[in-house]
């Protein structure tokens, strides 16, 4: 993350979260592309607050577009910046639930369903607490058409959290 004497530190999944949001505003595919140009300015410009977030946000557009392939590459980006981020504040963390979820939705939406399946999976064993990781597992198994192993997983998850309305 850049910071500059007047730019407060954000958590780095704050900026994956607002980066997601600033594309779930637009409604057209013309919106999509001018965000994922102002996402790319701000890179090339320097004055991105997160270029991990940034790059997230581009992915994430370029999925909508289904453009999958720049998405998968967008969020490859992300993940490197992200990573050297994390070793300047001197963490060891290598991945966040956004990234893992985003690379999930897009192998999903592409039809790489074996992909998908794998990715889904992983996310919801490396982030367990992560409801966008187990909303994202439930729904590739919806999308394999795996009806009967995506309703045990949502009954399981029910069973351990009643008050949760989403499962």
């Amino acid at each position: 993350m850049r910071r500059t004497g007047n730019q407060p530190y954000q958590v780095p999944e704050y900026g994956f979260v607002r980066a997601r949001a600033r594309l779930l505003q637009d409604r057209s595919r013309n919106e999509y592309a001018d965000e994922i140009s102002r996402l790319r300015s701000e890179i090339e410009d320097h004055t991105a607050l997160n270029v991990a977030a940034n790059w997230y946000g581009m992915a994430f557009g370029q999925m909508l577009l289904e453009r999958y392939d720049d998405a998968s590459a967008s969020l490859a980006a992300s993940r490197v910046a992200f990573a050297s981020g994390e070793q300047e504040e001197g963490t060891s963390a290598r991945s966040s639930p956004s990234l893992d979820v985003l690379a999930a939705d897009i192998a999903r939406r592409a039809g790489r369903d074996d992909e998908a399946l794998h990715l889904a999976d992983l996310a919801q064993k490396r982030w367990p607490q992560s409801n966008a990781a187990l909303d994202m597992h439930i729904r590739t198994l919806l999308t394999l058409k795996r009806f009967t192993e995506a309703q045990a997983l949502a009954q399981k998850e029910t069973r351990t959290e009643p008050d949760q309305p989403a499962w």
